[in-house]
């Protein structure tokens, strides 16, 4: 019989040291994609809300403090979006629309008739300013080596099985120049291109019962692909083999997207029903988080009303989420795994003493000033104070447990550790 992994709700499994922070968020829009060049600069596409067909991209370039936003009235939603430089990029989506951009966002032109009008596009990825590739509805993938001028189709899964829907399913990764993997949808097709995305081969999950809406390679052998309904599979065998369908709880939740931050630590989003419109009021966004690398995840998040459809990882320490009502959520430092040594002497800090009972005492050997934050287990912020040098920081009121510390100065992560509260 097939055994499902298990989903653990423990602390001592899950750490958190930083949270999901809402940089924007609005009732006017919502938004399928995402994509940031920086932690600075970055695009959000989707549609109006009032009409659920105007099309928009949304920019920013200063970290989401502020945005502009240029709208395509004529066309329907967008829901796929790719930047290869700080000049160039693709958006396109609905009816096989495709807009570029040759001067960072400033301006957007369609780009000529794609080879198919009826269908609709689900993921780009382009690995230069001319050469890319695009998912369409039926799981086909094309190419273009030309900046979108033209298209070839480089594979097809033998039959158009509508395989991808709406909202943003489906999505390529590049784990390296020849490696590359993509998530197709239906019956639990991903396809596999060992020499640049020239050629690809099916492989399959081993369950037709799991519709593939993200996969996340962590390295060439070890993934795990998402999808709806809950489910997920992993792969520790460069996607030969998975491990049986497993099951969130909430077998309503629609997982949407998957990133990973390094061999452990890793997200998937999405939300609690499937798509309809109107949007029902009661939706919800949720995020899931691991820390063995995909085994097992444990909820994290729920508290976003609206779907979240989209990841995108800008660095080993900062990532963007994109959803419903105009959400975009950022995490910098995103998690922690780390023993009860001594952490990284960033800044000369020291956070002592460890095991603590009432006091933790903080020091640094900078002259900037810091922020110094306390987690409990479950990313739930326990103290936070901004100090110059040193400060000591009550903890006695604080249940006994794991907590986890990070200091920042000028915005940026200097050092996290764990300490024990007795």
């Amino acid at each position: 019989m097939k055994k499902a992994l298990t989903i653990l709700f423990a602390c001592s499994t899950l750490v958190l040291s930083a949270q999901w922070v809402s940089v924007r968020h609005d009732s006017d829009n919502i938004f399928d994609e995402g994509y940031f060049i920086n932690e600075d600069t970055g695009y959000a596409i989707g549609e109006e809300y009032s009409t659920g067909t105007q099309a928009l991209i949304l920019r920013t370039l200063d970290g989401g403090v502020t945005w502009d936003t240029t709208f395509f009235p004529s066309g329907y939603g967008m829901g796929c979006i790719s930047i290869p430089t700080s000049l160039v990029g693709y958006a396109g989506g609905r009816d096989c629309v495709i807009n570029k951009t040759v001067d960072g966002g400033n301006t957007w032109n369609p780009a000529p008739n794609f080879p198919v009008s009826l269908n609709d596009l689900y993921d780009f990825h382009f690995i230069s300013a001319d050469t890319g590739f695009v998912i369409d509805v039926g799981g086909v993938i094309w190419k273009t080596t030309d900046g979108a001028n033209t298209w070839n189709i480089v594979y097809s899964p033998g039959q158009w099985l509508n395989q991808l829907g709406f909202p943003n399913e489906g999505n390529m990764q590049f784990v390296n120049d020849t490696l590359a993997y993509a998530a197709l949808g239906e019956n639990g097709l991903i396809a596999k291109s060992l020499d640049g995305g020239n050629s690809w081969t099916s492989i399959s999950t081993g369950d037709t019962t799991i519709h593939i809406n993200a996969i996340y390679m962590i390295n060439a052998d070890t993934g795990v692909a998402v999808g709806r309904h809950g489910k997920y599979v992993r792969t520790t065998n460069g996607g030969s083999s998975w491990s049986p369908v497993a099951q969130i709880p909430n077998t309503l939740c629609y997982l949407m997207d998957i990133l990973f931050f390094n061999d452990s630590v890793g997200y998937m989003i999405g939300g609690n029903d499937y798509y309809n419109w109107p949007p029902s009021p009661v939706k919800y966004g949720l995020i899931y988080a691991t820390s063995d690398g995909g085994v097992t995840w444990t909820l994290t998040d729920s508290l976003n009303r609206g779907w979240l459809t989209a990841l995108h990882k800008v660095s080993d320490s900062v990532a963007y989420c994109f959803g419903w009502d105009g959400r975009v959520l950022r995490i910098s430092n995103p998690v922690q795994y780390l023993g009860v040594d001594e952490p990284s002497t960033a800044l000369g800090i020291s956070v002592f003493p460890n095991p603590a009972t009432s006091i933790l005492n903080v020091q640094v050997t900078t002259q900037e000033i810091c922020t110094f934050r306390l987690y409990d287990c479950l990313g739930r912020t326990a103290r936070e104070l901004e100090f110059e040098s040193s400060t000591v920081i009550s903890i006695e009121n604080l249940p006994q447990g794991i907590y986890y510390w990070e200091v920042r100065s000028s915005g940026k992560f200097q050092a996290g550790g764990k300490t024990v509260k007795q």
